[in-house]
């Protein structure tokens, strides 16, 4: 950590870049110092993709139900606009190495695109029909009441939130099964697989789970955190 402060213009134009939410009830000197940690610990965040970093620690294999069933869904003609934007984000994210070209065809799913609140447009896969074939990981969840007792018995002043930005893509898939994941460009036709968790697959919210409990499960070295977990982490 740079031991060397920055100056609270320098700290506040990060914070309103990286679109930090502070409270407002902080003082002067409270404010600084959280921006200043924020600041300090910036590799840690990311804005996009590309600033997304690989657990390199866990690798999830898929387990099918049985192998010798399969599931080819043929992808449908989307409007010209939207094809273009699906083939420019999967080019995004094959660069990032989030995807990967793949050859073998024995499994697809379908893409389409959906409007965010901001209009932008988001490609999203539809893994239903490969999520029926997968058996579940089970894990084990915290229990809601146990971390409410918890934080209560800590009688904190001050709690802070993190939204892990597209959090699944944080955690590899094993190449050996990630062929499971098929799918292809709008545009192009090409195939691709996903090289890390991806949004959908009924097993990635488990996988991400288990991978931050084994991280964080040392209640001496961490304990002021406290892990709750929304279905979809993005």
């Amino acid at each position: 950590m740079n031991s060397e402060k920055p100056s609270t213009e320098t700290l506040e134009k990060f914070v309103a870049e990286y679109k930090f939410s502070l409270a407002p009830e902080l003082t002067t000197a409270e404010r600084y110092e959280l921006m200043n940690v924020l600041y300090q610990n910036r590799d840690v965040f990311a804005r996009d993709i590309s600033e997304i970093k690989t657990y390199k620690d866990f690798e999830l294999k898929l387990k099918p139900k049985s192998w010798n069933i399969k599931s080819c869904t043929r992808q449908y003609r989307l409007p010209e606009h939207e094809a273009e934007e699906a083939h420019k984000q999967i080019e995004q994210m094959k660069k990032q190495n989030l995807v990967t070209e793949n050859k073998d065809c024995t499994y697809n799913s379908a893409v389409f695109m959906v409007k965010k609140e901001s209009n932008a447009l988001r490609i999203i896969c539809d893994l239903r029909k490969i999520n029926r074939l997968l058996k579940p990981l089970v894990i084990q969840l915290p229990k809601i009441d146990q971390i409410l007792n918890d934080i209560t018995a800590q009688s904190p002043q001050m709690l802070t939130s993190v939204d892990l930005y597209k959090g699944y893509h944080s955690i590899r898939l094993s190449p050996k099964t990630n062929q499971l994941t098929a799918f292809c460009s709008p545009k192009t036709g090409q195939s691709y697989v996903w090289q890390v968790l991806p949004m959908g697959l009924s097993v990635s919210n488990e996988a991400f789970v288990y991978v931050i409990n084994k991280l964080f499960q040392d209640k001496q070295k961490f304990p002021y955190l406290f892990l709750l977990y929304g279905r979809y982490p993005d």
